[in-house]
């Protein structure tokens, strides 16, 4: 089954990295995260700062990207694998 699930971050910082991995229970597995910022208050029209899509439990990192936006959300919209399981992150400075 796949999900997308999306979450949010008051963005105050410039550099961002970006980092994602996906697990499973068995054998290997992959994902797909796409990290979106937006400045709408009302948290509509998103716009694609990176695809990350890691694989059989390695971290897909991106480099530090420079924005500002005022929101970030990350959303998983592929998974396959046995019992996979994918995670995002994110680190600003």
């Amino acid at each position: 089954t796949t999900r997308t699930s999306t979450g949010y971050v008051s963005n105050t910082s410039y550099v961002w990295t970006h980092q994602a991995i996906v697990t499973t229970t068995s054998g290997s597995g992959s994902a797909t995260i796409i990290v979106e910022g937006t400045n709408d208050p009302a948290l509509a029209n998103w716009v694609t700062i990176v695809t990350l899509s890691p694989t059989d439990s390695a971290i897909d990192s991106s480099p530090g990207v420079a924005h500002t936006w005022a929101a970030l959300r990350a959303r998983c919209t592929a998974i396959s694998g046995t019992g996979a399981v994918a995670s995002y992150y994110a680190a600003g400075i």
